[in-house]
């Protein structure tokens, strides 16, 4: 499934949304050929998805455009995974990171500072 995934994102670059909720047979090459392809993505939905954690941080750093993300349910999404979207994605809108357990109270705390413009976390 994640070598389909990444089929598909490589030949549509000019991609602003992905959902991939609940796909647990999806690799981390699936959100690598997101990061890789899909510069222009605003709305990026994995809610239950097992990504490693520099994975995610990669897809975050290539992505800069993004508004809205949903990384519920990853165990893998931790503090600096927080505080990369607050420092590279200038135009976050909504965050949803329920059930993240990685994430500490810290984390929220200084990303709620670095991040002006959130409307829904």
């Amino acid at each position: 499934q994640s070598s389909a995934v990444v089929a598909m994102v490589k030949n549509w670059h000019s991609l602003q949304s992905v959902t991939l909720n609940n796909c647990a047979h999806l690799t981390d090459d699936a959100l690598l050929g997101i990061a890789k392809y899909c510069h222009h993505l605003e709305e990026l939905n994995v809610q239950n998805g097992f990504f490693a954690n520099e994975i995610i941080s990669r897809c975050i750093e290539n992505c800069p455009l993004l508004k809205r993300v949903n990384f519920s349910g990853n165990n893998m999404f931790q503090d600096d995974n927080l505080i990369l979207l607050a420092k590279h994605c200038g135009n976050l809108k909504a965050v949803d990171i329920r059930n993240c357990k990685k994430v500490t109270t810290k984390a929220i705390s200084e990303f709620a500072e670095l991040c002006g413009t959130l409307e829904s976390f």
